[in-house]
């Protein structure tokens, strides 16, 4: 199958040939589209294609393209008769917007005075009843505030002074009630900021008392300690030097006993030691003597056998002791 085929009778779907597409769309209800759409989707549902064979995937690419040029047709058919439509009805829709332009003109022209009257009406409204607001407010926002603030605010209503009915209208009686509220509200406020005043500086007066009262005290208190402080840093003082003072007397006394100590082990051994050179000096005489004696009786006896004078003896060794005799000494 080629493409010129296809074209040719891609509408084939369409039954009957010679239907009239446009009168189909001609009451606006699907009663004369249904038919003809169901008959082609029972026509395109009944074949089977089998993927496999090359006509077969053929037939289905040609079936689905009537499908589509089925639709373009019927789309269009229904296209066009909107379009004939829309130009028919284009001259009345232009008819209708001049009407409506026209009349709403002349209903504005007509209804200005009233309009014009109704907005000042709502700018009146608007202002009476923020004024009404206003006073409504003060007898809220008042309570609470200082002396000077519910001063000032009593001052601008004095100057604002009762509402009159060519300023608010209907409204003045309750402008009227709100008014004496507000003032009212704002003495009350204005009495209890006097004594919240009163009642704080009564407050503050017995604070500083007081805190004059804990200030003597604590500097009282303050004082106490200083001289109590004071009492013992000088008890402790006299107590600390009478110590040094007491351990300085008992360092000298015992310097003095050490010195004495010192004095009397130094005289001790200096006895001692002059004993001891006593006596070995006389260990040493009596030694020498000894030692004396027997050279003496050594020589004697020499001389004796000589029968030389033995009274020379002892001459003869004192020399030797002395050193008188050259190369010659006595081993003591």
């Amino acid at each position: 199958m080629t493409d010129t085929d296809i074209v040719e009778t891609s509408t084939d779907l369409i039954q009957p040939a010679n239907l009239d597409l446009p009168s189909l769309f001609a009451d606006g209800t699907p009663s004369k589209l249904d038919p003809v759409i169901r008959s082609i989707e029972e026509r395109c549902r009944s074949e089977v294609f089998d993927m496999t064979d090359d006509q077969s995937r053929e037939a289905c690419r040609s079936l689905a393209y009537k499908i589509a040029r089925s639709k373009t047709a019927l789309e269009g058919a229904g296209k066009k008769l909107s379009d004939e439509l829309r130009a028919r009805i284009k001259p009345i829709n232009d008819l209708r917007t001049m009407v409506e332009a026209r009349l709403d003109k002349l209903r504005l022209e007509v209804r200005k005075p009233l309009t014009e009257w109704e907005d000042a009406e709502k700018r009146r409204l608007d202002e009476t009843n923020a004024k009404l607001e206003g006073l409504r407010m003060i007898a809220d926002s008042i309570q609470g505030q200082s002396v000077q603030a519910c001063e000032d605010m009593l001052e601008r209503l004095k100057t604002m002074e009762e509402p009159e009915s060519d300023i608010f209208g209907d409204f003045t009686e309750i402008a009227a009630d709100l008014y004496r509220n507000a003032v009212s509200a704002t003495e009350r406020a204005l009495d209890a900021a006097k004594a919240a005043d009163a009642e704080r500086a009564e407050l503050e007066q017995l604070r500083r008392e007081k805190a004059e009262r804990e200030a003597a005290a604590a500097s009282e208190q303050a004082e106490k300690e200083r001289a109590e402080r004071e009492a013992k840093e000088a008890a402790d003082r006299e107590a600390r030097e009478k110590r040094i003072a007491e351990e300085a007397a008992e360092r000298t006394r015992q310097e003095e006993r050490d010195r004495y100590a010192k004095q009397t082990a130094a005289a001790e051994a200096k006895r001692a030691a002059e004993e001891a050179e006593a006596e070995r000096r006389a260990a040493n005489k009596r030694h020498r003597a000894k030692i004396r004696s027997e050279v003496i009786a050594a020589v004697r006896e020499y001389l004796t056998g000589t029968g030389a004078d033995v009274k020379i003896a002892d001459d003869i060794v004192d020399a030797i002791i002395e050193g008188k005799v050259p190369h010659v000494s006595i081993a003591f």
